[in-house]
């Protein structure tokens, strides 16, 4: 006859047919603990209104067993928002997406979370979800990130630039998470144009971890960002032999810059030599920096324009009494 779906019968009859298990009560009832009752009766009732049964379970240990995962996930009886909400949360997984019947179906199971998080999992999503890449996508791996760290298995992310670029080229994971996945991606980020878009943080992290090489293509996208002074003193050598390349300096980058222990005295005169008067201007601690500096070398290859700027800016008397004398004794300064 015509069964009606109520929580309490459903779990009156489960605990019944499981010789009385008291574990069982109407909280923790799921479609696992109704097919383990290996009754075939029972169990094809539930099946044959299992739109109905999904929506009144509670389900609240979230402990169903991967077989259970992929009949409800692949199940056309249940509403797909139902589908989500009894899924999301399992703390069991699907070993991978060989057993989900329809590909549109990939969406819910990563949304839910309840692939196995391993990389290869992880590449197979990317390599079958549509083009623009979704924001379960970051969600799922920004909530797996410790486990994803752990995956021993991740050789074949080397050829994968693409996946590379696409995780790492936007500003979708966590600051943390951002630096604890990059290390298992080799080699140098593989998308210039899309560094002049991430924020701070997650750029410095790239260029921390060695990610950015120094060339013009990709000084050119630093220069639209705040980490200028965090690039060159990444590669300080290469800095000082293209002194000649286009630098977008501002008194914060050049304060930093100036004060860094990785440059000498004689390349921080260089350096001196071609930050703009106008900077200099407006700042009295990058003058007063200034002075110090010229202060410590007696051979000087910056303009005078350059030099007396300093000089009148800077607020540091002693100083400034002491270069202009050594300039004058030096006589090498009119």
């Amino acid at each position: 006859g015509h069964y009606v779906i109520k929580l309490r019968n459903l779990t009156i009859i489960t605990k019944h047919l499981n010789k009385g298990d008291i574990t069982i009560t109407e909280s923790i009832l799921n479609y696992t603990r109704i097919k383990n009752t290996g009754n075939e009766g029972f169990i094809a009732v539930v099946d044959n209104n299992i739109g109905e049964v999904i929506k009144v379970l509670q389900n609240t240990n979230k402990d169903d067993d991967a077989n259970s995962l992929l009949y409800i996930l692949n199940s056309a009886d249940i509403e797909l928002n139902d589908k989500k909400q009894y899924l999301s949360g399992a703390v069991n997984h699907i070993d991978d997406f060989s057993g989900i019947t329809d590909p549109a179906l990939y969406d819910i199971a990563i949304e839910a979370k309840i692939v196995l998080p391993i990389w290869q999992n992880v590449l197979f999503y990317y390599d079958n979800c549509s083009d623009e890449i979704p924001e379960i996508f970051y969600d799922y791996i920004n909530y797996y990130a410790e486990e994803l760290t752990r995956d021993t298995s991740t050789s074949f992310l080397k050829d994968r630039r693409d996946l590379y670029a696409d995780i790492f080229g936007y500003n979708e994971l966590s600051v943390e998470n951002y630096e604890k996945l990059l290390p298992l991606f080799n080699g140098v980020f593989p998308e210039v144009e899309l560094l002049a878009d991430l924020d701070y943080t997650r750029l410095s992290v790239l260029i921390r971890q060695g990610r950015v090489i120094f060339d013009q293509e990709s000084l050119a996208e630093i220069n639209k960002t705040g980490a200028l002074a965090d690039y060159i003193l990444s590669h300080p050598t290469d800095f000082m032999q293209h002194l000649d390349w286009k630098y977008n300096f501002v008194a914060s980058n050049v304060q930093t810059i100036l004060s860094s222990a990785k440059f000498t005295s004689y390349d921080k005169c260089k350096i001196i030599g071609i930050i703009p008067v106008t900077i200099i201007q407006d700042s009295k601690d990058i003058a007063n920096i200034a002075i110090n500096i010229l202060c410590n070398q007696n051979k000087i290859n910056v303009l005078d324009e350059t030099l007396v700027c300093v000089v009148k800016t800077s607020t540091d008397i002693n100083k400034k009494i002491e270069f202009t004398t050594n300039i004058v004794r030096n006589g090498n300064r009119n």
